[in-house]
């Protein structure tokens, strides 16, 4: 008899650390909820500015035209897809009563391309070239010599 003591004492310590292994598996559940808030950024504007000078405008001959782009400094990192360069003004030195006037019909722009878009970092500046061109039209253009001819640049 004995031996079947010992049995059952051996059983019941099976089951009693099998028991306690499970409690070690017991785990709470909570919840909570919390808010909080942001600020979207906003963009600066790009300085855009003609690099250099143009060289003389004559009836027939594209003239290049570089554009310097410039993100500034304390800017956010910002991207430049496209640079367009357009004639935006003519003025005249000294008109002939004669001849037609000189007008932004005299001239075309060439805009610059870029191939892909150009991410610029803070104070980074990109030069990009496009042209402008006196057309050699079939009527009188004296009175474009020595015009003054405006440019503008946009980017976006």
């Amino acid at each position: 008899m004995r031996l079947g003591t010992k049995l059952v004492f051996a059983g019941a310590t099976v089951v009693a650390v099998g028991a306690s292994a499970g409690a070690a598996y017991a785990f709470f559940t909570t919840g909570g909820s919390g808010s909080g808030t942001a600020t979207v950024g906003t963009s600066v504007n790009l300085a855009l500015e003609l690099d250099g000078t143009v060289g003389a405008l004559l009836p027939g001959a594209s003239v290049p035209v570089t554009i310097k782009v410039t993100n500034p400094v304390g800017a956010p990192p910002q991207t430049v897809s496209s640079v367009t360069l357009t004639v935006s003004g003519v003025t005249q030195v000294d008109p002939n009563a004669t001849g037609p006037a000189c007008t932004l019909a005299d001239f075309t722009a060439t805009s610059p391309t870029l191939a892909t878009p150009k991410a610029l970092e803070p104070g980074e500046t990109l030069l990009v070239t496009g042209s402008v061109q006196l057309l050699n039209l079939a009527t009188n253009q004296d009175n474009c010599r020595g015009a003054t001819v405006d440019l503008a640049f946009d980017a976006a």
